[in-house]
């Protein structure tokens, strides 16, 4: 197995897996409305970006 560094080809299958980490961390503890909003995943997209 090889490790390499992240690159900005990578922010939209990390943000896809944070998303998922979320979902299945916090569903009850936090509004489903918030954690199924394309809008999570779009600020999930610009944290990594950012990152």
């Amino acid at each position: 197995m090889t490790v390499r560094p992240a690159r900005v080809e990578d922010v939209a299958q990390k943000a896809r897996v944070n998303l998922r980490c979320w979902q299945e961390t916090y569903r009850g503890l936090v509004s489903g409305a918030v954690l199924d909003d394309a809008a999570f995943l779009a600020a999930r997209e610009r944290f990594w970006t950012a990152a």
